[in-house]
C-alpha cells in the first residue's frame, strides 16, 4: 500500500505580503510593479526580489524586519 503525501487532505492557502506593512513600499530599490493587460497584478514592493537583494529576506518581505538598504523616495542625501 502506497502512502499518500501528508498534504493530500490539507487545505492550501496563499497569501501575499501586506504592501502597507512592508518598508519596501517607498524604497527606490524596489522591483517594478507588475501589470497584465493594463491591470495591476502585484506591487513591486511585495515581490521577493529588488535591486538590493536577489532574494529578499522573509523578515523584510513580511514587514517584521527593517532593511539596511532601504532608501525612501522622499529621503534626501546627507
Amino acid at each position: 500500500m502506497q502512502k499518500e503525501p501528508r498534504w493530500t487532505n490539507e487545505d492550501w492557502t496563499s497569501s501575499c505580503p501586506d504592501v502597507d506593512k512592508i518598508q519596501c513600499k517607498d524604497c527606490i530599490y524596489r522591483a517594478e510593479d507588475v501589470y497584465h493587460n493594463g491591470k495591476l497584478m502585484d506591487y513591486g514592493a511585495c515581490l521577493t526580489k529588488c535591486e538590493a537583494f536577489p532574494f529578499k529576506p522573509i523578515g523584510i518581505l513580511l514587514g517584521e524586519e527593517k532593511c539596511e538598504y532601504h532608501y525612501g523616495e522622499n529621503e534626501e542625501d546627507d
